[in-house]
């Protein structure tokens, strides 16, 4: 027909025999390329240990996974060598514990080649739990047994990397309140303690990059999905790129009685400066703590009535004319510190001068 223009054929992610084939892959990176970007890095595939949820072949196995990550994995080491290859990118689940009858997996183990097509990264995601719409609990927000669950996860992916990559870095590519778009607590201040204590715990044990899901969309966003408001969890990520750095430090030990939570790290972009991240998730009872020298802390704290919205030293955070971000200076304080109930503290020691952080 005349003024009609030839359409590309469909690109096919598998050819007749079912094994994977790069030819969509080629088009999402030729687009790429045409619109001046690139591809940082990438996995092969989302969670293929739940493996009903990547649509395989009938009858898929670990061996033909395998084989289509070798695939993958050679195809974009000549495609784009600088683009980095992230793998399993496993579903972790609370702490082991087996997921629903439902739920088709294979195991994580089976799922991933070492040798010459060993990843760059070793990745997993982590849930402590499935969302209410799917049928899962709503957890205590600021239980103990709750903030603390990740560690099983880590220590999960950590035996996977001595023998699959042992060099590798190891990265947490997804994460949030609880999987299937988070239970409506994910939206408000209640979910901090889980968010903060995680990204603590997480650089703790090694885990040099965290990925939150989503920005912008259902529950456990960093912004309302509509208005784009930032939500709780926002301003707690904004303190912690603003004060906590990448050297992680021994903080030395919490007073269990309150249950409360330290953890410190170099401050950031603060030659030999400390920041010290103390929650307290009692709901009831404050607590005191000693300073070293004087510091700048930045308490978050539902505001007042408002579980959708924090409060940074007890002035409702929310953004300005023309989306402008308020004033997140600390107020500076010597002598100790009162952590109030239900808070979360950044405290920066700008005047340290800790040896590990110069």
């Amino acid at each position: 027909m005349a003024g009609s223009s030839p359409r590309c054929p469909p690109a096919r992610a598998r050819d007749e025999n079912g094994a994977w084939q790069s030819d969509a892959a080629e088009r999402w990176l030729a687009a790429t390329h045409e619109m001046g970007g690139k591809i940082w890095a990438s996995e092969f595939a989302n969670e293929p240990n739940l493996i009903g949820g990547t649509q395989p072949p009938k009858g898929y196995t670990s061996a033909d996974y395998r084989r289509d990550y070798t695939r993958f994995h050679d195809w974009l080491a000549a495609r784009s060598p600088q683009t980095r290859v992230l793998a399993p990118g496993a579903f972790e689940y609370r702490d082991g514990s087996p997921l629903p009858a439902f739920i088709t997996t294979l195991p994580t183990r089976e799922m991933v080649p070492n040798g010459p097509a060993r990843p760059d990264v070793v990745s997993f995601h982590f849930y402590g739990e499935i969302s209410q719409r799917c049928a899962g609990p709503q957890p205590d927000p600021q239980g103990a047994a709750w903030l603390g669950m990740i560690d099983h996860a880590i220590a999960r992916t950590k035996t996977l990397r001595r023998e699959i990559a042992p060099d590798a870095p190891l990265w947490l590519t997804e994460t949030a309140e609880t999987a299937c778009g988070g239970n409506p607590q994910a939206a408000t201040f209640a979910d901090t303690f889980r968010f903060v204590d995680q990204l603590a715990r997480a650089a703790r044990q090694g885990v040099s990059v965290v990925m939150h899901n989503t920005l912008a969309a259902s529950d456990y966003a960093l912004l309302d999905e509509k208005s784009f408001a930032p939500r709780p969890n926002y301003w707690a990520a904004l303190l912690w790129k603003r004060t906590m750095g990448t050297r992680v430090l021994d903080a030395g030990s919490a007073d269990a009685k309150f249950g409360l939570r330290l953890y410190a790290q170099c401050q950031r972009g603060v030659a030999g400066g400390v920041s010290v991240l103390a929650i307290n998730p009692d709901r009831t009872q404050p607590h005191d703590l000693a300073l070293s020298g004087e510091a700048e802390v930045r308490s978050l704290t539902q505001a007042e009535r408002d579980p959708a919205h924090a409060a940074l030293n007890g002035t409702p955070l929310e953004l300005g004319a023309g989306d402008t971000l308020p004033d997140l200076a600390g107020l500076r304080r010597s002598g100790s510190v009162t952590l109030a109930p239900s808070s979360v503290t950044f405290l920066t020691f700008a005047k340290a001068d800790n040896p590990a952080c110069r």
